[in-house]
């Protein structure tokens, strides 16, 4: 069976809500037999996506490709015959002259051309597991590598718990140093966005896992732990995957589902988008906005800034037909502009959207 991948991009002015949307279709090589794309870049003209891919030889590879803004294959560069494991995370992204990604154990950069510059494999075969969720190029041209170490301290039960992890490696790959910690015993913490400060400093924001609540984590420039906050409301199972940093506010402003009912912890229950703010100097956490419509499935997927002042959610959840994805719109004042579904077919079929960019036309490009 082969799958069609798709790239959707939405063109639109910041005065006009219904925008006009562009579907890119490509059938991959006929040797694969799927393809699901995780993550997607725009640079120097040109979209870049990665993600996975399967052939009779191979279960599961990585890939990435280069597309024009037209939606055309320019070309595969990349194309492993083992997972590297995209995390639906900021663990891929593209810089004029290479591209640097991770997922389990690796941690890579390529040229143009699809010519490995240098690679970091980390394997502890006395874990559970451990990958890379997001990597980073840095100011000083250095990179970073977050990741997670999960640990079970009974070898015939279930995982426990797991800890953070960060590396740090030069321009030549080679290791700087290497940190991890523990916030929270008992709890999966997972990261998914890193800033770097002024003052060298990084501030780490992900969730913590049953239940989902978020974790605003800031460390050193040596990846020691300074501090952490974990807030929201256990009762409601705020989930946070995105963020964005206002830095000269010193404010962070945190999408999440809002989840309601008795189990609070399988992500089926009624949800509603909502955004809130936390002050890095304060401490204060308000929920600054919380969508109209509920939904029995609802997962936000990313978050992003808009040059208006505004956000982008982007999401998937329940339908009447169909599982649609959608691009959800608030203005600067965290008040509701307009929102996109996408749906690629009647029937019903599930629409997964995992990586939404601003265009440097004021549109935006979703992969998935």
């Amino acid at each position: 069976m082969r799958v069609a991948i798709f790239i959707t991009i939405l063109f639109f002015s910041f005065n006009n809500c219904f925008g006009q949307t562009v579907y890119f279709s490509e059938l991959q090589p006929e040797e694969w037999n799927t393809s699901l794309i995780t993550n997607v870049e725009f640079s120097e003209g040109s979209y870049y996506v990665f993600g996975l891919f399967s052939a009779d030889d191979i279960p599961e590879g990585t890939f990435i490709q280069r597309f024009t803004t037209e939606g055309i294959l320019e070309n595969t560069l990349l194309a492993l015959d083992s997972v590297i494991l995209p995390n639906y995370a900021e663990n891929f992204n593209v810089y004029e002259d290479e591209i640097i990604f991770s997922g389990r154990r690796n941690f890579c950069s390529i040229d143009a051309n699809g010519e490995f510059n240098w690679t970091v494999t980390k394997s502890f075969p006395e874990l559970y597991s451990n990958d890379f969720v997001l990597s980073s190029k840095l100011e000083s041209s250095d990179y970073l590598a977050i990741g997670r170490k999960t640990y079970n301290t009974d070898k015939d039960a279930s995982p426990e718990f797991s800890n953070v992890y960060l590396l740090k490696v030069d321009t030549e790959g080679e290791e700087v140093w290497e940190n991890e910690f523990n916030i929270l015993p008992d709890k999966f913490v997972r990261i998914t966005v890193v800033y770097e400060l002024e003052n060298g400093e990084f501030v780490l924001l992900g969730s913590t896992f049953l239940p989902e609540n978020p974790v605003v984590i800031r460390v050193d420039s040596v990846g020691n732990l300074i501090d952490y906050s974990s807030f929201g409301h256990e009762e409601e199972n705020n989930w946070l995957p995105w963020s964005v940093l206002e830095e000269e506010n010193d404010r962070i402003v945190l999408s999440h589902q809002k989840v309601y009912g008795q189990d609070g912890q399988t992500g089926f229950d009624e949800s509603t988008i909502a955004v809130s703010t936390y002050n890095l100097s304060t401490g204060v956490y308000e929920l600054m906005y919380e969508s109209a419509d509920i939904h029995d499935y609802l997962f936000t997927q990313d978050f992003v800034s808009t040059p208006d002042g505004g956000y982008a959610v982007l999401g998937y959840r329940s339908g009447e037909t169909s599982l649609p994805s959608f691009v959800h719109k608030i203005n600067s004042n965290f008040e509701f502009e307009w929102e996109q579904e996408y749906n690629h077919s009647e029937d019903y079929v599930f629409n997964y959207l995992y990586d939404l960019e601003v265009t440097p036309d004021g549109g935006f490009v979703c992969a998935g």
